[in-house]
């Protein structure tokens, strides 16, 4: 068994010589397999070995397995490090399976260990067997390739370090058969018989069933998770293609988005990766994202502008016009988009210079009067954040604020006027950009849409004598 592991190692090069490895070491067959074969190459490929025991608070005889592990490292000339954690009650703690707590914990300290010993991989002892039940799992909760595809031989986590599991290619019975040969003792878990766990169910009833029909069902099922990776890979390297080179990407605002025009083009199947792959950059998570969740943003995809929908992790997804928005839900943080200034033009009158802070934008507004032949200057006048106004004209105070439901844009020198809704609407401004692009305004009608189109109206003349200047400067 040893020369078989040794070789998939080498197949997949998950080591290379002078690595430092922290191990997972229960005590039990599987991760003293693994042990004994790393401790076998650690002189020929120069290795530096951690281990790591984990005291999961379930069992009675879980304090003498660590005393196991402890006495086997200190024989063998290996650092051991033990953590322990009352399980069962960090479950409750967290809200989540004893099972995914155990993980979560036992997670925690390899990478502190791992740090502590700049260590880049992190050796894990699942095996053949392991691999089928994590397919079965994965396709019973409703996974998607990517899932069915199993556990990889090596995989790079979003820590920086990679995990390794060179017992993938061996089978349980392998590696109970190589230990008792050599003479290696291991620690028994009863844990591991108690059904009430979901993977020992699938374990030691569902496996069984299927082995009744072929005596290499879990083999098969490994097989085709292999299979399934490869093929995986490479749809998941396309749908990368896709989302770095054709979406727009906010990483400050968790936001990805998608052009539908092209999306929809692409095969179905790779369409469905690319939104599964998008959605997990935005949440940051993979577990709990299933086929449903990127069912339901397929669907979206051809709705009309304006749907959304909730996925995990306080993830939303919106149709806007061209485009399928993919962010973070930050309803809970919005600000206020209701502050409103009121300039007096009486005030600007008086030669001074005003500066304006409009609450919730990041710019300011330099309100003045000036003179001179601006009307003539049309490089002054084409400028997206500079607008001149004729101070005659306007009788009321400016308002400077965010955009209500009642404003209306002249659109044309014969005065006729448009909702600042469906000029919006028109011009396929996303809706929440709406409600945050500042205006400067009197009473309900537009002057300028600050970085957009002005009015028609309060434009400047060959008479006109005093000029209103409005600058807005960015963050």
């Amino acid at each position: 068994m040893r020369d078989k592991v040794v070789k998939y190692i080498e197949e997949y090069n998950m080591i290379n010589e002078g690595d430092r490895i922290v191990l997972g070491v229960s005590g039990g067959a599987d991760s003293m397999a693994l042990f004994e074969v790393l401790l076998n190459m650690r002189e020929s490929y120069k290795l530096s070995l951690y281990v790591v025991h984990i005291n999961h608070g379930i069992r009675k005889e879980a304090g003498d397995d660590a005393l196991f592990v402890q006495k086997m490292c200190e024989q063998r000339d290996v650092p051991f490090y033990l953590f322990s954690c009352d399980i069962p009650a960090y479950a409750k703690e967290c809200k989540c399976t004893e099972e995914e707590a155990g993980r979560i914990y036992r997670y925690e300290c390899f990478e502190k260990i791992m740090k502590e010993n700049d260590a880049k991989l992190l050796a894990v002892a699942h095996h053949l067997d392991d691999q089928a039940e994590t397919v079965l799992f994965n396709l019973v909760r409703g996974s998607n390739i990517s899932g069915v595809s199993g556990m990889a031989p090596k995989s790079l986590t979003n820590k920086g370090y990679e995990i390794i599991r060179p017992l993938l290619c061996v089978r349980k019975k392998e590696i109970t058969d190589w230990l008792t040969g050599l003479g290696i003792k291991w620690c028994e878990d009863y844990t591991n018989a108690d059904t009430k766990y979901t993977r020992n169910r699938i374990r030691h009833e569902v496996i069984p069933v299927l082995e009744t029909i072929n005596s290499q069902a879990a083999a098969h099922i490994a097989d085709f998770a292999k299979d399934a990776g490869e093929i995986d890979g490479y749809i998941k390297e396309q749908a990368f293609d896709f989302i770095n080179n054709e979406c727009v990407i906010d990483e400050e605002k968790a936001m990805l988005t998608l052009p539908r025009n092209l999306l929809s083009a692409k095969p179905k199947v790779l369409k469905r990766r690319i939104l599964y792959e998008a959605l997990i950059k935005v949440s940051g998570a993979r577990k709990d994202i299933t086929s449903e969740h990127v069912g339901a943003l397929y669907e979206l995809l051809a709705l009309q502008s304006g749907r959304k929908i909730n996925l995990p992790y306080d993830v939303v997804a919106s149709t806007s016009y061209d485009n399928l928005v993919i962010c973070k839900d930050k309803t809970k943080e919005e600000e206020d988009y209701s502050g409103e200034v009121l300039v007096n033009v009486a005030d600007l009158m008086q030669g001074d210079v005003m500066e304006v802070k409009l609450p919730g934008s990041a710019g300011t507004f330099i309100l003045e009067i000036v003179n001179g032949d601006v009307l003539h200057d049309k490089e002054k006048l084409q400028k997206n954040y500079t607008k001149y106004f004729d101070c005659d004209k306007i009788k009321n105070r400016l308002s400077i604020r965010y955009p209500s439901s009642e404003d209306y844009l002249v659109i044309d020198n014969g005065g006729h006027t448009k909702k600042l809704s469906k000029y919006f609407k028109d011009e396929k401004l996303p809706a929440d950009d709406r409600k945050k692009t500042p205006v400067v305004a009197v009473d309900n009608e537009i002057l300028w849409i600050v970085g957009g189109r002005r009015s028609h109206s309060h434009m400047i003349e060959q008479s006109t004598e005093k000029i209103i200047k409005i600058v807005y400067k960015g963050e």
